[in-house]
């Protein structure tokens, strides 16, 4: 890493000696489109504060970890205005931004603050060695070489691919590219990307256009399934709900990028049949975990401190604390030219929530491991999202309940 981690150890063995040992770690939640997985982030970050203060007191390690939040929005810009409004307080190490378009934003202010960040962003063009950024999930490459792999194992072919993107995310151009990239040796089977506003309520021009698409496709190659991959946010739901009034798209493999399952497709009776039928698939960063006993008990008590399940992203709020904690804790044990190591050495003996915290040269999650969810309804008649098979970039293990 840069002279920046220098500075910031410095800095922080600098303010526990003058403070008492209290030291502040900064939290950037999201808000705006992300805004409803604030809770269960935010639960994860404060689990992780009482755990390490628990274990400092323990280990008579003489050190008070406290955490101010700040909402980051869901753009570089509100991102920036949170992150600055913390350094003002004086907070020099951030947790989060969870996402690529917030991260994007912070990039530069990071570098011009000598700001550190552990965060959990994917976009492929944010995956840099040198900078002051560190990432606990792999990038796009890797989840969407878990999704092609989940194909090949399930339908003996990888499809014919037709993203649908809006046309204001970070994540945009990184996965049509990254798609296109890892899929040279069969070109035809790609196609160019619809685009749509990020205001958009109808989608009826969209749709026709991928209707148009797949007809295109289906000539081509008669015999490979297709699959259309929605790169997007809140707006999923809408669009599958409108995609269902179209014949020709029923048949259709329907999939997204995003780590995060969208509760609003399962409380909405129509679009959730059509997610159903279509078997709409997300692919999530799983982790490398064998301690399920500590991930189990992390899971119990983020939910209890939000009232609904606990997913990945609560776990990886609670190993960028885990990570922080244990690198503060160890700073004061290290050579000031051991310094711009200390995260990834740090990194590379913890097991937290989500297992291994294994970096790579880049900073960002080494695991290639990705958890393949669909939406299935239950006996009782519940929509729910069920994980279907563990894919990485050379394996996938198909479960018993996958149709």
């Amino acid at each position: 890493m840069t002279t920046g981690v220098v500075m910031l150890l410095l800095l922080i063995n600098g303010f526990a000696d003058a403070a008492g040992n209290d030291i502040t770690i900064g939290g950037l939640y999201p808000g705006g489109d992300w805004r409803s997985q604030a809770p269960e982030i935010l639960a994860g970050w404060e689990l992780a504060i009482d755990d390490m203060n628990a274990y400092y007191s323990s280990a008579r390690i003489p050190i008070n970890l406290h955490l101010l939040t700040a909402d980051a929005g869901d753009s570089g810009t509100t991102a920036r205005k949170a992150a600055d409004d913390l350094f003002t307080k004086g907070v020099n190490l951030f947790v989060g931004p969870f996402f690529s378009a917030e991260t994007e934003g912070l990039s530069d202010y990071l570098k011009e603050e000598q700001i550190l960040s552990i965060g959990a962003s994917s976009s492929v063009n944010l995956s840099l060695q040198g900078d002051l950024i560190f990432r606990l999930v792999p990038d796009n490459t890797a989840k969407i070489h878990a999704l092609q792999t989940y194909w090949k194992f399930k339908y003996d072919s990888t499809p014919v691919i037709i993203p649908i993107s809006r046309d204001d995310c970070i994540n945009d151009t990184d996965c049509v590219d990254d798609v296109a990239s890892l899929i040279q040796q069969d070109s035809d089977r790609w196609s160019s990307a619809i685009r749509y506003t990020a205001n958009t309520t109808d989608f009826s021009e969209t749709l026709t256009t991928l209707v148009n698409q797949v007809k295109k496709a289906k000539a081509t190659y008669p015999d490979v399934p297709i699959a259309v991959m929605i790169i997007g946010h809140d707006e999923i739901p809408l669009l599958l709900h409108q995609a269902e009034t179209y014949p020709e798209l029923a048949n259709l493999i329907w999939c997204g990028l995003e780590s995060d399952m969208n509760q609003d497709l399962l409380s909405d009776p129509d679009t959730v049949g059509f997610a159903e039928k279509t078997s709409y698939t997300i692919a999530a960063f799983a982790g490398t975990t064998e301690n399920t006993a500590f991930t189990d008990a992390i899971k119990q008590e983020i939910a209890s401190r939000t009232g609904t399940p606990a997913t990945i992203q609560g776990l990886i709020a609670y190993d960028q604390v885990l990570l922080a904690g244990m690198m503060i804790k160890d700073a004061q044990y290290l050579s000031a030219d051991e310094y711009q190591q200390v995260i990834p050495q740090v990194a590379k003996f913890l097991n937290g929530a989500t297992g291994s915290l294994v970096l790579d040269k880049n900073g960002d999650r080494e695991s290639d491991q990705f958890m393949i969810w669909q939406i299935h309804k239950d006996e009782t008649g519940t929509y729910q999202w069920m994980p279907v098979a563990l894919a990485g970039d050379e394996y996938a293990v198909l479960f018993s309940q996958n149709p």
